[in-house]
């Protein structure tokens, strides 16, 4: 999970755009949009699959 956390800092959509592409390969394309944070540390965001 730390490293999770520490990767979401630098670039919070990409990072999520790849785990999901890889851990759900049916998906062809992902499309995260970052959405903004109401509590720190808990990165909001919508996904379009």
């Amino acid at each position: 999970m730390r490293s999770l956390l520490r990767d979401l800092k630098s670039n919070p959509r990409r990072h999520v755009q790849n785990v999901l592409l890889k851990y759900e390969p049916h998906f062809k394309f992902i499309k995260v949009v970052m959405q903004k944070q109401d509590q720190p540390r808990e990165p909001s965001y919508v996904i379009d699959a």
